[in-house]
């Protein structure tokens, strides 16, 4: 999964250099945004903290690609879930979703962009990591998961107030999946068949 930063940047480059159809002239081909129920995490410390960030980029009237990124951190357990008398428990982790979207809309709509429902497919790879210290010993064990997921994607947005651009977001499909625990020092509960289901209301600017 090294290579997967790599993959990311030529994703961007490939967005960035791609030529689509020109819908108008000065017409707005990028939209950045930013998640917004993860920035609700900020209001409580004790929660821990998120950000989410997406860009998109029109490839011609109705297509366009983005990639989307999501890092978080926060106090919690996982699946192997020690006595909290006796271990102090942190998670983290980090997502990386390139995915290609249509928009349903008329062909007339030609300066309507990033407007409308839109639906697509889309890849996922994430990795969540527990901490745990030993109260005790000061022990430490980490686990990770790491899932690399397909899936679809549907969503729907809008250019309020000139450039500032709200949309809503569903994105499901299943994958592989794999835990490690440094304690045991190999990946176990591996294979295909994980599902996933998220949802992400966001904000941002057309430009």
């Amino acid at each position: 999964m090294k290579f997967l930063p790599v993959l990311s940047l030529a994703f961007c480059f490939f967005v960035l250099r791609v030529h689509g159809q020109d819908n108008a002239a000065g017409s707005r081909k990028n939209n950045l945004q930013v998640s917004l129920l993860p920035l609700l995490s900020l209001i409580d410390k004790d929660k821990g903290a998120a950000v989410g960030i997406r860009y998109e980029r029109l490839l011609s009237n109705k297509w366009s690609a983005a990639i989307s990124g999501d890092y978080y951190q926060s106090p919690g357990s996982g699946r192997y879930n020690p006595p909290s008398d006796r271990w102090l428990a942190s998670r983290q982790g980090f997502s990386v979703r390139p995915s290609l979207v249509y928009y349903l809309r008329d062909k007339e709509k030609t300066n309507r962009n990033f407007r409308g429902f839109y639906t697509g497919g889309a890849l996922t790879y994430s990795q969540d990591t527990f901490r745990y210290v030993s109260k005790l010993n000061g022990e430490v064990d980490n686990q990770t998961q790491y899932f690399a997921l397909a899936g679809g994607v549907i969503g729907y947005q809008q250019v309020v107030i000139k450039r500032i651009s709200v949309g809503v977001e569903v994105t499901g499909g299943s994958g592989y999946s794999a835990n490690r625990q440094t304690m045991y020092g190999s990946a176990y509960r591996r294979g295909f068949g994980y599902f996933y289901f998220d949802a992400t209301l966001r904000a941002g600017y057309v430009f």
